[in-house]
């Protein structure tokens, strides 16, 4: 999408030397915009609030942000930058499903005056009519103007405008005229939609593998103290809050299980006793059917290829920290061979810091001197893992589609088909289930 973006703003500044470009992308991406600018649109792009030449800022073509540099907040100061329509004539937001809420509603107003806007995601999240509001604000600004007038949403008017031109086009037989009546009134008009069909020769073969395994005594008991902690969860506030925090970490390592379970145990009632039992078990027996899983797995694929490297998604730091002393303990060869990317402590670490932590944690898979990368479930947007490992594994199993797409499309990207015509890469996907 980045290098698709770039192709589209220096075919506008080939028409228009003076056009300016504001990108706004979510500060784990910043980095990459500004690497990939330079290296694949050959345009040093500003980055708002940064400390430089100002009349060179002004200059540039591209200029980059984050969400929160065009928001005004108590006690945080005034905004970085403004998304002026009379200075930039291209706004380019992207992943926008990953923004604050607030900030997201921000850029969508700010949209209406631009002239030209182009909205990029992989996971848009269209069906949540929460997040396709925004985003089909931003790109039929006309539309959104109508909906606010007669108190009704976007996509209603939409899907309005389109019947209503059906309607007109019926018994119509001119290719032409419905070729017209979609781009003046077609709800997806100004969508452009690319599946993994129409890149398959560049894209990598998915190898799938699915681990089924029968639970021990006390991962039983950690499913069942997990349904009643969800009991009295209101389906309507989705699986966000304490409650799904904690059935997911008794749903990951015993390790982040058992800080769940000291916390229930505290609590009283039949539900504190089955907790404290659940937790004293764990103790008593530190089997982990899902380790064991994880064991026979890399055993077998180093067996084939000692040199291969893999992507762990463990869910949270307990199970990173659990993996990080156990695996070394089977495989000696691991004892400096193991990286670890974990959530950032704060979350306004800046973008570009952030990524070249991130660059520098990658560094050992690429030179060879490491062989596995374990992350949490948060990994997503705009990583590049497909240079570091051709084989993911799952051992925690985000809950989200969104997360396990994201995370997927970590090591699935455009990438050398090899040296022989018509030939693909292949990368692997474990996902490790307890039934």
């Amino acid at each position: 999408k980045t290098v698709q973006a770039l192709m589209i703003v220096n075919a506008l500044r080939w028409q228009h030397s003076a056009h300016r470009t504001l990108v706004i992308a979510p500060d784990n991406l910043l980095a990459q915009w500004q690497e990939e600018s330079w290296i694949r649109g050959h345009v040093m792009p500003a980055i708002a609030g940064s400390i430089g030449d100002g009349i060179q800022d002004e200059l540039s073509p591209v200029t980059l942000a984050r969400p929160r540099d065009l928001m005004t907040r108590p006690g945080q100061g005034a905004r970085t930058i403004s998304a002026d329509p009379a200075v930039f004539d291209l706004l380019i937001v992207d992943e926008p499903q990953t923004m604050p809420r607030d900030a997201l509603q921000a850029i969508s107003q700010a949209a209406d005056e631009f002239r030209q806007v182009l909205v990029l995601s992989a996971t848009p999240r269209l069906g949540d009519p929460a997040w396709r509001e925004p985003i089909l604000r931003m790109i039929e600004p006309e539309a959104a103007a109508l909906a606010r007038i007669e108190g009704r949403s976007v996509a209603d008017i939409l899907q309005d405008r389109e019947e209503a031109t059906i309607a007109d086009l019926d018994g119509s037989d001119s290719l032409q005229d419905w070729t017209q009546g979609f781009l003046k009134s077609g709800a997806a008009r100004r969508i452009i939609r690319n599946g993994r069909s129409e890149w398959g020769e560049f894209l990598p073969q998915r190898r799938n593998h699915e681990v089924r395994l029968q639970p021990l005594t006390f991962e039983r008991m950690r499913h069942e103290i997990a349904a009643l902690v969800l009991a009295d969860a209101d389906p309507a506030e989705g699986i966000q809050g304490p409650a799904w925090t904690a059935a997911r970490a008794l749903q990951r390592s015993a390790r982040a299980a058992r800080t769940v379970l000291t916390e229930l145990s505290t609590r009283g009632g039949s539900l504190a006793q089955l907790a404290e039992a659940a937790r004293i078990k764990s103790l008593e027996d530190p089997g982990d059917s899902r380790l064991e899983a994880l064991l026979d797995i890399l055993s077998e694929q180093w067996c084939h290829d000692e040199d291969r490297a893999f992507i762990i998604v463990c869910g949270d730091n307990p199970t990173i920290d659990m993996l990080g002393a156990a695996l070394p303990r089977y495989f000696p060869f691991l004892s400096d061979g193991i990286s670890v990317l974990r959530r950032p402590a704060a979350t306004d670490v800046e973008g570009v810091t952030n990524l070249r932590e991130i660059q520098e944690i990658l560094a050992p898979l690429l030179s060879g001197e490491s062989r596995l990368l374990l992350v949490g479930d948060w990994v997503q947007a705009g990583l590049n893992l497909h240079h570091v490992a051709q084989g993911i594994i799952f051992f925690s199993l985000p809950w989200e589609i969104d997360g396990i797409d994201q995370l997927i499309g970590r090591v699935d990207r455009l990438g050398p088909t090899g040296d022989r015509k018509g030939s693909r890469r292949v990368i692997d996907i474990w996902r490790i289930l307890i039934e």
